[in-house]
């Protein structure tokens, strides 16, 4: 079961989704591992079958109710299945266990937990519960840069906001996150008649806010000027990652 199982966390890790399924269904099959059951959510998550993602995250919390994982990605699941309520409420079931453990580990997942519940409460348009939630994720995990990066990104998005605190708080993001990075000093050839070559390196090339914007982009730029290359990290392909490969040069 243990080779199964790892051998499909490592396919699922490459892409290989049939193979991952097919490996952690074996895994399943010899064992109550909650482990691979949530691999196995995971699996059935990234291959858009969200039914049988719940049914296998649901599968782990049973055999482990203290199976943290299964819960956060459990709560993923039924929120792009539209199902908020019940997002919210296994978010807060995650986050007050995990809390109640106290490890820096767990303080970690009620963190990023308490971040996702603020974006559940964001969709289903309750900004004050977002923001208090999302301030709550920034104090859990002050080091945590997505985290940070959810909170200045969604305070144009959760009522009223005095401008000069959002400027300042974007200015802390930078100071606190990026300050330290050198910058990337790279060598080229110039040669002044040639399209000047720009590569993109992204997950989201697929259905995903960064596609949208730069689907434009890609379509309208001149190729006698510009010569776009991209570099796809997403698990899974879709329309717009065919539509941003056709584009790209």
């Amino acid at each position: 079961a243990g080779a199964c199982g790892a051998l499909g966390v490592l396919a699922l890790q490459v892409g290989r989704l049939d193979t991952a399924r097919d490996l952690l269904l074996q895994a399943v099959a010899l064992g109550p591992h909650p482990h691979f059951w949530c691999a196995l959510g995971d699996t059935y998550a990234t291959m858009g079958d969200g039914t049988a993602a719940l049914e296998a995250y649901g599968k782990a919390r049973s055999i482990d109710p203290e199976w943290l994982p299964a819960y956060n990605n459990a709560a993923v699941a039924l929120l792009q299945a539209g199902r908020v309520s019940e997002a919210i409420e296994l978010y807060e079931g995650l986050i007050s266990r995990a809390l109640k453990r106290g490890d820096p580990a767990c303080v970690k997942i009620a963190g990023e937990a308490s971040s996702n519940l603020a974006e559940a409460y964001m969709q289903q348009g309750s900004l004050e519960m977002a923001r208090r939630h999302q301030r709550r994720a920034v104090e859990l995990c002050p080091a945590h840069a997505g985290i940070g990066s959810n909170w200045v990104r969604g305070l144009a998005c959760m009522g009223e906001v005095d401008p000069v605190a959002s400027l300042e708080e974007h200015r802390r993001w930078w100071q606190t996150y990026t300050r330290s990075i050198a910058p990337l000093r790279v060598e080229t050839e110039r040669v002044p008649d040639r399209p000047l070559r720009i590569g993109f390196v992204s997950p989201d090339f697929r259905y995903h806010s960064v596609a949208h914007f730069l689907l434009p982009l890609f379509e309208r730029h001149d190729p006698a000027r510009y010569a776009f290359f991209g570099y796809s990290a997403a698990a899974k392909e879709d329309d717009y990652t065919v539509r941003l490969a056709r584009s790209a040069q």
